[in-house]
């Protein structure tokens, strides 16, 4: 499936229609390249429970609801690489919706813009044996307004996560977001009765180019049990503005008590953290669609 072509669904009524611009289910030795596609009415790209996938050159751009960039689904052997999306969902995901394992996926050298949700995420369904060996490389974050996570593990199935690296990705503009989520929790997209862990993660030369004034909100890692723990972390060079993060108060980074082996590793100019003080006067109260107070 490759050529210079436009696939669009802007014919399509604004509804509960759930139709996917590309879905492959069951396919092996896949290809699809040099497409544009436009105004899905769901996600876009979906790879299904397929193996031997090459996607890549796909401009995409979302402005629907769930309208999510490329879903690998279930599916192994997996290589995304020069794409761009402008989507109202999550970007690029790794999922499994209990139909196998999700195993050896590359995400690389791409550019991702998020009007809404995440832009990189593992999860939220995860129901199988496993998640692992997955890649996200060289990737530009250029806007991801909305305050979610820029980098994400969520988890509540039984899936055994582990060897999802993030490495080499610049964010550009994420006004009051999380850098990093892993949470294992339950939540309304998780069916699985029992919860699975999170292991050996590997978050390298993570940059946040510039803030353009605004706070970012704090990093977590928060496990769910002794038994569905996360632990083997490692943070190398998280940059922040131009400094480098050697500690979990420097990266603003929450930490929960089922939650072990967390290491940092970084380069100078260090973060020097300042610890300041809010007291408020006056309650905020709306006023006019603003909130006053002091």
């Amino acid at each position: 499936m490759a050529g210079a072509g436009v696939f669009t669904m802007e014919k399509y009524e604004r509804g509960d229609d759930l139709t996917h611009i590309a879905y492959m289910e069951l396919c092996k030795n896949v290809c699809v390249r040099d497409l544009t596609f436009c105004d899905s009415s769901n996600w876009n790209m979906v790879l299904w429970s397929c193996e031997n996938a090459e996607i890549n050159n796909l401009k995409i751009i979302g402005h629907r609801g769930n309208s999510d960039g490329i879903d690998v689904c279930s599916s192994k052997n997996v290589h995304v690489k020069n794409c761009f999306t402008r989507v109202w969902d999550d970007s690029f995901v790794v999922k499994s919706l209990g139909f196998g394992n999700s195993e050896n996926i590359v995400f690389e050298d791409s550019t991702l813009w998020n009007d809404f949700a995440r832009p990189i995420e593992v999860g939220v369904e995860l129901r199988c044996e496993s998640v692992r060996n997955v890649y996200f490389k060289n990737i530009d974050i250029i806007n991801s307004p909305t305050g979610y996570p820029v980098l994400g593990i969520h988890h509540g199935d039984r899936a055994e996560v582990s060897d999802i690296h993030f490495e080499d990705i610049r964010i550009e503009r994420a006004p009051g977001a999380q850098i990093f989520d892993m949470r294992i929790t339950d939540s309304v997209w998780n069916h699985d009765d029992t919860k699975g862990s999170i292991h050996d993660i590997y978050l390298k030369d993570i940059t946040v180019v510039t803030q353009e004034g605004s706070c970012l909100s704090k990093s977590r890692i928060v496990g769910f049990s002794k038994e569905s723990d996360i632990k083997n972390v490692f943070i190398d060079n998280l940059c922040i503005c131009g400094t480098y993060a050697r500690n979990k108060e420097e990266a603003g980074l929450i930490i929960d008590d089922y939650v072990k082996n967390v290491y940092f590793t970084a380069k100078e100019p260090y973060l020097d953290v300042i610890n300041t003080e809010l007291n408020i006067f006056e309650d905020f109260v709306l006023d006019n669609n603003m909130y006053k107070g002091k």
